[in-house]
């Protein structure tokens, strides 16, 4: 008999971090499940501590493979899986000890594809970087999820939701190995597309640690195109489905707030064409302040020094108060 559960943890160099990981999944309340390890060749001791905790528990096995990315671990670790749902962990992050519990029995009451839960995110010193609380709980169609989801007030990765098997496509799991920006939104999407019936709901069920020199943080933009691969894998998921005409003020927001990320880490970026053509697409649909100064900074690039310094002393502000 499968597994209720699939839990899936992608692991690479974090022989430090995963024995903490699985100790709160084998300790959680609900106990029908299946740990999935992809080790994706990690060059530290992770393997080997990895297969000390497997000899504890015969629901944990574990998969090795040359080092492909998180998306490559995570799809090998579908692969390899059986359960009826699966949930995504990362190797430094844990979970409370009811998480699966107040997960599966909302799938199961309200007879739901996706559920989404609330969760904490912490410095690696355990100081509380930011609690996840959604403003609406209940039970959504696609499309109504989807205008939550594009307002930031519904989940927008991987993490902290429980999706049901069958919404995989061969698409999910389709990304670029040296694509390092949007992954989690992009895979999310995906599924989100072939559900029916969505739950969210503010129980706490992931402890994520922010490790403050993570890839997503210390990015370095040597050139736009992970960025107009980000922005257009969105694109043409929306498109796929009809939906760009609905959801594309939102898009553009967000294509904007990312592709100004990038350029002011990276200034030479901003004469890019792709850069003039999306700013150019969104200024008539952006209805916010910041958002239409975005879009000239990036059409006038000799703007873009002094939004430098507003950034900077922005951050600076942030340190000291």
């Amino acid at each position: 008999m499968n597994p209720r559960i699939s839990i899936i943890i992608p692991i690479y160099n974090a022989a430090d971090l995963i024995d903490r990981c699985i100790k709160s999944i084998l300790s959680q309340t609900f106990q029908d499940y299946e740990i999935i390890i992809v080790d994706d060749g990690s060059t530290d001791d992770s393997l080997s501590v990895c297969k000390e905790i497997a000899k504890k528990d015969d629901r944990i096995s574990i998969f090795h493979q040359q080092n492909g990315g998180q998306v490559a671990a995570r799809g090998r670790g579908f692969k390899e899986s059986s359960g009826d749902f699966v949930y995504f962990v990362d190797a430094d992050d844990f979970l409370p000890k009811d998480a699966l519990n107040s997960l599966y029995s909302r799938a199961m009451k309200h007879n739901l594809d996706i559920v989404d839960g609330a969760s904490i995110s912490y410095f690696e010193d355990f100081t509380i970087k930011e609690k996840v609380i959604f403003p609406q709980e209940g039970v959504f169609d696609k499309l109504d999820y989807l205008r939550l989801m594009f307002k930031n007030q519904a989940n927008n990765g991987t993490h902290a939701c429980l999706v049901k098997r069958t919404l995989f496509t061969s698409e999910v799991f389709d990304i670029p190995r040296n694509v390092r920006l949007g992954e989690d939104a992009f895979i999310h999407l995906c599924f989100t597309q072939q559900a029916n019936r969505i739950g969210i709901f503010n129980d706490i069920v992931y402890y994520y640690v922010q490790n403050r020199n993570s890839i997503t943080n210390n990015y370095v933009y040597t050139s736009i195109r992970p960025v107009e691969y980000q922005i257009e894998s969105i694109r043409k998921i929306l498109e796929k489905y009809d939906q760009f005409e609905m959801f594309k003020h939102p898009f553009y927001n967000r294509a904007i707030g990312h592709l100004i990320t990038a350029c002011i880490r990276n200034p030479k970026l901003v004469s890019d064409p792709y850069v003039y053509r999306i700013a150019s697409e969104s200024y008539p649909l952006i209805n916010s302040f910041s958002g239409k100064v975005y879009c000239l900074v990036m059409k006038y690039p000799f703007f873009l020094p002094f939004l430098r310094k507003i950034n900077n002393l922005r951050k600076l502000l942030k340190k000291i108060y």
